[in-house]
């Protein structure tokens, strides 16, 4: 069944993925030069120590914006408390993701037997980076040499180009790391629209507690069950 909510949804799943493929964190700038693939391969490998983390997020599609503070815990913990516009609150607690739509009074559950590495928060790992790395072809944007991150941002960034080699949820994305995080993903979804993420305040392995990801509905929120696909047949 599909919900009347499926718009907004996608949209937060989308940021989910692009907050997870990117919050946490790059890494050290070598002394040489190297390669856009051994620098992805150095991210990939600083993942793999990055347990926790904490980061505030302001989100952009075509004319929405939101912000919000987003919380992660390996392997699989997600949770995003949005300020604005609207209060929605994502949070996977590694078996069912909860999305909540205040304007509605709805909150929408979809459980999973398995959670594939490129969807929700096992984007963050590791492993799934790796994943990135098979579907994507890596490059730099400019070369290794920092740039600024817009003509109105002079923060130098480095910026990396991914593009999708098959069918995916996203065609390409630019990743601008600076001071071993990274700034910005800006990404162009599958149907052309735009995307564009900025971290800032990001605290890798903060102190997050367990309980940041128990989820309680509110109690008159309706509750609207598997609306992406049912988990039996996963």
């Amino acid at each position: 069944m599909r919900s009347p909510h499926t718009a907004l949804v996608n949209r937060l799943l989308c940021v989910a993925a692009l907050l997870l493929a990117g919050a946490a964190g790059a890494f050290g700038q070598a002394t040489r030069i190297v390669s856009a693939n051994e620098f992805f391969a150095a991210l990939i490998a600083h993942y793999a120590g990055i347990k926790t983390y904490e980061a505030t997020i302001g989100i952009k599609q075509d004319t929405a914006v939101s912000t919000g503070r987003l919380s992660y815990k390996a392997p699989n913990l997600l949770n995003v408390r949005f300020d604005s516009p609207a209060g929605e609150v994502l949070n996977f607690d590694g078996k069912r993701l909860d999305v909540t739509v205040p304007s509605q009074k709805v909150v929408l559950e979809q459980d999973y037997k398995t959670v594939p590495d490129d969807q929700l928060a096992g984007i963050a790992t590791a492993g799934a980076l790796a994943v990135l790395r098979t579907q994507y072809s890596v490059a730099y944007l400019t070369g290794p040499d920092p740039v600024p991150l817009d003509k109105d941002t002079p923060d130098l960034v480095i910026k990396l180009k991914l593009v999708a080699r098959a069918s995916t949820s996203f065609s390409d994305m630019i990743m601008s790391v600076k001071d071993q995080m990274v700034r910005r993903v800006e990404a162009t979804l599958a149907n052309g629209a735009s995307m564009v993420v900025d971290f800032t305040s990001v605290k890798p392995n903060a102190a997050v507690p367990d309980n940041r990801f128990v989820f309680v509905p509110p109690g008159d929120y309706t509750a609207v069950k598997n609306w992406l696909y049912d988990p039996s047949k996963q």
